[in-house]
């Protein structure tokens, strides 16, 4: 299921996550479902990576890709469901690169982070899983960790002089035209019924535009 995701200012985003319980059949189907709602939320978004904390939900799990892709269907994306992470080792050499944040959006900056890093997990069925990670799923890796611990990129970023806003979506000043001349013609209406009987009739209308635009994040 697609899930709203959290924006800078909740709580949330700022509380230390919960590790998550494999060893019991319970733990494991709400695990899948998180997972199964991470993975759906962060193919919707058009991200390289998303955290639990991201859609309100204060465990310890991430999907991270190193491979974006614009396809919708969860199933194409190449994500892997990262469970309880640790890292074990990094290396003393860093790299500093723009990054992104999906609960900060429009916002970029330059982050350092460690360039290789050898990271422990749990998968989705249990197992302990060790690999050592360089280049941008380092990179992720270590973006969404820091989620899980009330961490985010503004807090990493040496300088807040390279902050930078990026360019908003277009708006389609013709389409919020129409929503308001839609607008008018409901309020017209409902006067018009109220003034036939004197009795108020409240009808409830939803007006939905397309998107206004996404950027790839994390």
């Amino acid at each position: 299921m697609i899930r709203p995701v959290v924006y800078l200012g909740e709580k949330v985003l700022r509380d230390v996550a919960k590790p998550l319980i494999l060893s019991t059949p319970a733990g494991k189907a709400a695990a899948s479902q998180l997972a199964q709602d991470l993975l759906a939320t962060v193919a919707d978004q058009d991200g390289v990576g998303l955290a639990a904390p991201q859609i309100g939900v204060s465990q310890r799990m991430f999907v991270i890709s190193g491979i974006p892709s614009r396809k919708r269907d969860p199933d194409d994306y190449d994500f892997r469901v990262v469970a309880n992470p640790a890292i074990l080792d990094a290396s003393k050499s860093m790299v500093e690169e723009e990054e992104q944040c999906l609960s900060i959006p429009l916002l970029s900056g330059l982050v350092p982070r460690h360039k290789h890093i050898t990271v422990e997990y749990e998968s989705l069925e249990g197992d302990n899983v060790q690999e050592t990670l360089s280049g941008l799923q380092a990179r992720i890796f270590q973006h969404e960790l820091d989620h899980l611990d009330g961490i985010l990129f503004l807090d990493r970023m040496k300088d807040l002089k390279s902050l930078a806003m990026e360019q908003p979506p277009e708006i389609d000043w013709d389409l919020l035209s129409e929503l308001d001349l839609e607008e008018e013609g409901r309020r017209d209406t409902e006067e018009a019924e109220q003034d036939r009987d004197g009795k108020p009739r409240v009808q409830v209308l939803s007006a939905q535009g397309k998107p206004l635009g996404r950027r790839r994040s994390e």
